[in-house]
């Protein structure tokens, strides 16, 4: 194991701890989530992310942590359907707007 998988392991076992602690940690899910996205586990970070859902289903933040997951595994139609629900809760946010354009240019 390298030193930054170490790391990576002991960090998210911290986060694991915490979120035993305060299972209603909505902070430690998303960063849970983004270790996995950023280690290509895009499937362990969606399951996350939809954990989250399941009691705060407008979270802005996570919806589009769900898409850029999904563009990440090429499911496009997935990714325009989480930043149309996006903008149906907020019609203003940029993020989503940007993404969403770049997708249609």
């Amino acid at each position: 194991m390298g030193k930054e998988e170490h790391r990576f392991k002991e960090q998210l076992k911290g986060l694991r701890k915490r979120l035993d602690q305060d299972p209603s940690s909505v902070e430690d899910c998303l960063e849970i989530a983004k270790f996995y996205f950023l280690e290509e586990e895009y499937e362990k970070a969606l399951a996350v992310e939809r954990e989250i859902l399941g009691t705060h289903p407008e979270h802005l933040g996570v919806l589009y942590n769900m898409a850029i997951c999904f563009m990440a595994q090429e499911r496009k139609d997935q990714a325009k359907h989480t930043l149309h629900r996006i903008l149906a809760l907020n019609p203003n946010h940029e993020a989503a707007l940007r993404v969403l354009e770049q997708m249609t240019s």
